[in-house]
């Protein structure tokens, strides 16, 4: 029988050869300090949070924070360290760097989402585009100008310094580079969801339910469910969204921009994910 692809483990059996190596072989003292905490206890769970939330634009320090929370769901002493941010932030960096190697297409995709926001906001334009299923999606985040209130407060006339924050009218170029990944990623999940939705309605099953990228009906239906969001799937991707994304920019701004080339695609056959049991849940 075959065994399921697991992504997770992947990344892990790459961090740990890493980890392993600096442990022995780093000229830093402090790489090496921090290392051999980690021999022997990274496991599943510390890779897995990060290598998915890659898609969604986590970075290097919300990788850190994710893996200090999973420490602290452990024994106190797991590490055998009193500061679990500097292995963490090690490990973090170790991470990164492995999950760039094994995931290379979405991290690749990650950053060109991330360059084509940055030069459309140069030119103080928001960003818009429509999904596979018709749904408008509007990114546009502007700058928070904070205003310095005094005034004094009671009988004994104590000075008080408020402030209060307000949306200005130019666009945050950074909020809009980091919400572009996450928010991209959320519109293509909201569209596979509405088009397997369409599909099951079409085919005369009316009882359906989900919990972000869980998907459920009756029992008796479970296998047409399993099927249908399969060809969605496809469906959807099957036309390159990236590309389809692109060009709707390029077709909203009344400047001219250059934007990054595309990139690469990764290897995945497409038409394999019908028969792929498991794809989804």
């Amino acid at each position: 029988m075959e065994r399921p692809q697991d992504v997770y483990t992947e990344v892990m059996d790459v961090v740990i050869r890493k980890v392993e190596h600096d442990s022995k072989h780093s000229d830093d003292d402090e790489v090496r300090e921090y290392a051999s905490l980690w021999l022997g206890k990274i496991d599943r769970n510390i890779v897995k949070r990060p290598v998915m939330t890659l898609p969604y634009g986590v970075k290097l320090y919300g990788i850190k924070d994710q893996i200090v929370n999973e420490l602290r769901k452990r024994d106190i002493d797991y590490l055998g360290s009193d500061d679990p941010y500097k292995p963490s932030m090690y490990l973090a960096k170790v991470l990164w760097e492995s999950i760039g190697e094994v995931v290379i297409a979405s991290r690749q995709a990650m950053d060109w989402l991330q360059e084509v926001a940055s030069v459309v906001s140069s030119t103080e334009s928001a960003i818009s585009w429509v999904t596979p299923a018709g749904f408008l999606v509007h990114q546009r985040y502007n700058m928070t100008v904070a205003k310095s209130i005094r005034t004094f407060w009671g009988e004994a006339r104590v000075r008080v310094q408020l402030a209060m924050n307000h949306e200005d009218t130019k666009i945050d170029k950074m909020r809009q580079r980091n919400g572009i990944s996450p928010n991209f990623v959320h519109s293509m999940d909201a569209s596979h969801l509405m088009l397997t939705i369409n599909r099951l309605k079409g085919g005369g099953i009316n009882s359906f339910s989900s919990v972000h990228d869980s998907y459920g009906t009756h029992a008796c239906d479970i296998d047409h469910l399993n099927r249908t969001l399969r060809e969605a799937f496809v469906e959807q991707y099957s036309k390159d969204v990236l590309e389809d994304f692109k060009d709707q920019l390029l077709s909203q701004t009344t400047k001219s921009i250059e934007l990054p080339a595309m990139p690469q695609k990764g290897q995945l056959e497409l038409g394999t994910v019908i028969d792929s049991p498991y794809f989804f849940a």
